[in-house]
C-alpha cells in the first residue's frame, strides 16, 4: 500500500487545501492536497505532559490551532518557524479518550469554545474559562467537524458512513462502501465546504503504519477515494487554509559517488546521491552513448538526501567498465513538477 509507485498528476485548481496533522501523538506535520503524500518533516510539540497523546486537532476562524489529548485536556498550540510548542492549557473535557475511540473537536466560529464528542459524552468548553458549559450524552462516536453551513459533519465507525449530528441524534449521509475504517480516524471541513477524512490502514497491514485519505462533497454527496495512501499514520488532522498551487520544480543537487567495477558488481548497478527541496521520486536510468544500461527509481518521504541505485544485469556491468556513464536523472515532486539533470561518471576497472 506504500504510496510511491504512481506519480502525481498536476493540480488542475488554482488553489490547495493546506492541512496540519498529527503523527505518533505528538508529532506535527504539514502537507497541502495537491502535494499528497508528501509531508513535511515532523516537528515534537513541546510542552506536552509526558505520555500525552493528541487525538484531535481544530482550528478557528483567528487561525487559532486547539489540540484535545488522550487525558481529555485540551491544548492551545502555536506555530512558529521550526517550532511547535503547547501556550497554554485551554481547558478540559473531563474524561479521559479511550484507546481506539472516535473522537471530536470542533472549535466555534468566534474560537471562544469547542464541541468535544468523546466517551459517550457530547461537551461544550469555554475555552477562555476552560470550564464545561454544555454536556449531554453523546448521540454517536464520530470523528466529525462542523462546516461552513453550520452542520457538524462526519463519520461514524461502527456504522462505516458518513453522517451528521443535530438536536434530533445522527443521520446517515453516505455510505463508505468498501472501504473500511480503522482507528486512528480523523476528520476536517477545508475553507470550499469539502469534508476531508483520514482513516488508517488496517492493522493486519502493519508495519509499516499508513493512512489513507478521502474526500467528501457535501454540495454533491460524493466521496472521492483519493489515490494515493500517506507514508505516515495521522492521528489528528485539521484543514488550515488555503494556498497557491504548487508549479514548481524542486530544488536539486546531485553527488555520484566513487564507483568501481567491483562495487557496481556487489550492488547489480550504480548509484547517486539526490538531495531535493520537496518529497518525491526520482527516475533514474543509466547509458553508455546511446546503449541503455540500468534503471532505477526512489521515494523520498520529506525532502533531504536520497540514495538511488539502478539497477543492471551483471554482464552489462561488466561491459561498462572503463566507459563514460551518463545518469539521466528526473526528480518529481508529489504536485507533477520535474527537474531534469545529467550527471557522467567513468565505472573504474
Amino acid at each position: 500500500m506504500l504510496a510511491g509507485l504512481t506519480l502525481a498528476a498536476p493540480a488542475a485548481a488554482h488553489a490547495a487545501d493546506a492541512f496540519v496533522g498529527v503523527t505518533d501523538g505528538n508529532q506535527l506535520v504539514h502537507f497541502s492536497s495537491d502535494t499528497i503524500p508528501g509531508l513535511s518533516v515532523p516537528q515534537s510539540i513541546d510542552g506536552l505532559p509526558g505520555g500525552e497523546r493528541i487525538v484531535a486537532l481544530d482550528q478557528s476562524s483567528s487561525g487559532e490551532l486547539i489540540a484535545l489529548g488522550r487525558s481529555g485536556t485540551l491544548y492551545d498550540v502555536g506555530v512558529g518557524g521550526n517550532r511547535v510548542k503547547v501556550l497554554r492549557t485551554a481547558g478540559g473535557f473531563g474524561l479521559p479518550i479511550p484507546p481506539e475511540s472516535s473522537a471530536t473537536l470542533s472549535v466555534a466560529p468566534d474560537g471562544k469554545s469547542a464541541r468535544v464528542i468523546a466517551a459517550g459524552r457530547d461537551r461544550t468548553v469555554d475555552l477562555t474559562s476552560g470550564a464545561v458549559t454544555a454536556d449531554a450524552p453523546a448521540a454517536a462516536n464520530v470523528a466529525a467537524d462542523l462546516g461552513a453551513d453550520g452542520v457538524l459533519r462526519g463519520v461514524d465507525p461502527a456504522s462505516n458512513s458518513i453522517v451528521t449530528l443535530d438536536a434530533t441524534g445522527e443521520h446517515t449521509v453516505a455510505s463508505l462502501g468498501a472501504t473500511q475504517t480503522h482507528s486512528p480516524i480523523a476528520a476536517t471541513t477545508a475553507p470550499d465546504g469539502a469534508l476531508w477524512i483520514t482513516t488508517a490502514l488496517s492493522p493486519r497491514l502493519n508495519p509499516p503504519k499508513q493512512s489513507r485519505l478521502l474526500r467528501f462533497d457535501p454540495k454533491t454527496g460524493q466521496l472521492h477515494p483519493i489515490d494515493f495512501y500517506l507514508f505516515a499514520q495521522l492521528d489528528a488532522l485539521a484543514a488550515v487554509r488555503t494556498v497557491p498551487d504548487d508549479t514548481k520544480a524542486p530544488t536539486v543537487s546531485i553527488h555520484i559517488p566513487r564507483q568501481s567495477l567491483k562495487s557496481a558488481l556487489r550492488r547489480h548497478g550504480y548509484l547517486a546521491d539526490v538531495t531535493t527541496s520537496e518529497p518525491g521520486q526520482t527516475v533514474m536510468s543509466a547509458r553508455v552513448g546511446s546503449s541503455y544500461r540500468a534503471f532505477g527509481f526512489g521515494t523520498a518521504i520529506h525532502g533531504g538526501k536520497l540514495r538511488v541505485l539502478a539497477s543492471s544485469k551483471l554482464s552489462r556491468i561488466r561491459a561498462t567498465a572503463g566507459h563514460r556513464v551518463r545518469l539521466h536523472i528526473a526528480v518529481h515532486d508529489w504536485a507533477g513538477n520535474i527537474k531534469i539533470l545529467d550527471r557522467y561518471f567513468t565505472l573504474a576497472r
